[in-house]
């Protein structure tokens, strides 16, 4: 069985952790030791933004409803690559492979693979790539679809996951207090299209040419995230640059965005 601790400030923002107990002497402690943890951890005396400790929920549970906290991993790389001036920029092994599509936005030409698939204009300057999580994959996959014919490539978002290891309550406004103080940004809550699996859905964005240079990042413009928050701790992130101010690949874009998906879960993760 588990107790659901809530603690509920002056302000009426609730926090949530969930400790498992028996019919022994030992649970009161736990409890006891849980409150005290949460209390330390949000800084109920420290933050004006929090005021005081205004009440103390317990409840019954039969099972959990979050999971072990895990840092962000990167999940999906997308990206632009450009191409020099040719008739093909693919491999020959890889032409019978390719497929066109037409849609409203006109004629492409794709390739699916394991690691990622290509969306490839038609005059075949430049291609769009959407990937798994590791840049080691998708770039044998690069290299065997366009070989040689390939001039550049930029990232220009990321999503990453992770989960905090403990749930979330809906009643969190301290939350986007914290992430504008902390990420120096403004925090704009957004509808979310599944309201029972999000609990908190914000767009950050507009950050501070400080806050920027200080994570290797001082050369993007219009930097925005979109983070998903849901009830059981996990939080997708989900970063983008302009398509024009992609990150080269070269310079290892994915470390600095998931170093910026990292220091974001921090801070949600204190905040909750």
């Amino acid at each position: 069985m588990f107790v659901k601790v809530v603690l509920v400030s002056k302000f009426d923002d609730a926090f949530c952790r969930q400790v498992e107990v028996d019919d022994s002497s030992c649970s009161q402690q736990c409890i006891t030791k849980c409150i005290s943890e949460m209390i330390a951890h949000l800084g109920f005396a420290t933050s004006p933004n929090l005021g005081e400790l205004r009440q103390i929920k317990l409840n019954e549970l039969q099972r959990t409803e979050a999971k072990k906290s895990t840092l962000p991993v990167v999940t999906n790389i997308c990206g632009k690559i450009t191409h020099p001036a040719q008739a093909s920029v693919y491999t020959p092994e890889v032409r019978p492979y390719i497929k066109e599509v037409r849609n409203c936005f006109g004629i492409k030409y794709r390739v699916f693979s394991t690691a990622c698939n290509f969306d490839t204009y038609v005059h075949q300057h430049s291609t769009l790539f959407r990937g798994c999580g590791r840049k080691h994959d998708i770039q044998n996959v690069i290299n065997h679809v366009f070989g040689g014919s390939v001039d550049s490539i930029t990232v220009h978002q990321i999503v990453s996951s992770s989960r905090l290891g403990h749930p979330v309550m809906a009643e969190n406004n301290y939350l986007p207090c914290k992430l504008k103080t902390d990420l120096r940004c403004q925090v704009t809550r957004v509808a979310s299209a599944d309201e029972v699996m999000f609990l908190h859905s914000f767009v950050l964005n507009e950050f501070a040419a400080s806050f920027l240079q200080t994570h290797a990042m001082s050369q993007v413009q219009d930097l925005s995230v979109r983070m998903n928050l849901c009830r059981t701790g996990v939080l997708n992130l989900f970063v983008s640059v302009p398509e024009g101010g992609g990150l080269l690949w070269d310079n290892e874009p994915q470390e600095t965005l998931l170093s910026l998906c990292r220091f974001i879960h921090n801070v949600v993760w204190k905040a909750t």
